[in-house]
């Protein structure tokens, strides 16, 4: 209870914050411009450089999956339409991606609008997104455990 407690007043206590909205702002355009210049590179270049990415090396060593597995080829199967699949690989790039498409549209027109309306960063979004991910890593684990199932990669 107390640790509940700490992270409502945690979230009270930053309602809104410009500078946090406004660096959040920032790091998405930066990652709008990597995934467009990548994109580009791959299509350009016929180059799957996600195929030179190292494997998993909690993996490779347990045999079992870390958080993060399945990251990677979420991002990729999102960066190419494949909603559901990404969405299967891993939940967490699909919470990310939908946040901040809604947080990134909305703060661009109230930039444009020059009105203070938009999403702003709650720390409920952060909690959700490691649920997200301790979730997913429970339940593929289980998966490959107990029913021998692998999360195809």
């Amino acid at each position: 209870m107390c640790i509940l407690t700490k992270i409502v007043d945690m979230e009270k206590s930053m309602k809104t914050n410009p500078e946090i909205d406004r660096g959040f702002y920032i790091a998405g355009w930066l990652l709008i411009i990597a995934a467009v210049i990548y994109a580009l590179i791959e299509k350009i270049t016929g180059v799957r450089l996600m195929a030179y990415y190292p494997p998993c090396a909690f993996h490779m060593l347990t045999g079992l999956y870390c958080p993060g597995c399945g990251g990677t080829r979420a991002v990729r199967a999102l960066m190419h339409g494949r909603l559901l699949l990404s969405l299967r690989q891993h939940p967490f790039v699909c919470y990310t991606f939908f946040l901040g498409t809604i947080f990134m549209v909305s703060q661009t027109i109230g930039k444009i609008s020059h009105r203070k309306t938009g999403m702003h960063f709650r720390m409920i979004y952060l909690w959700i997104g490691l649920v997200i991910i301790l979730v997913n890593c429970i339940v593929q684990n289980t998966l490959l455990i107990r029913y021998g199932i692998r999360i195809p990669g």
